[in-house]
């Protein structure tokens, strides 16, 4: 994530998802906020939808964090492999664009990730 360019409002997202958010995902939140954009519950995020357990709809807390050279390098402390992103840490890092669209989506369980390049115009 070194060549990562920061410019504009680019954003990072993490999930949280029941008790697999233990002490290692903790830390790294509560280090993350002071640049967290929003905190919001959602049924889906890139790459990842939930379903229905016994009829009860799933939702999932998705932290928003700016994404700046201080965030970059508090990711890259807590794993330097993309699948890491699981527990203990938390799920799924996505980056995003200035727009909200992912350019970056993991699903680490699932050693899983792909790009959604732009064309520069």
């Amino acid at each position: 994530m070194r060549s990562v360019s920061i410019r504009g409002r680019t954003g990072a997202f993490l999930r949280e998802h029941d008790a697999s958010f233990g002490p290692a995902a903790k830390r790294l939140v509560e280090e993350l906020a002071p640049h967290l954009i929003s905190l919001t519950s959602e049924r889906s995020w890139p790459g990842t939808r939930l379903g229905e357990v016994h009829g009860v709809e799933s939702y999932a807390r998705i932290y928003r964090y700016r994404l700046d050279a201080e965030t970059l390098e508090m990711l890259q402390r807590a794993t330097d492999h993309l699948f890491s992103w699981q527990p203990p840490l938390p799920l799924d890092l996505c980056l995003l664009r200035p727009d909200g669209e992912a350019w970056l989506t993991t699903i680490a369980s699932e050693d899983t990730a792909y790009l959604r390049l732009a064309l520069k115009r």
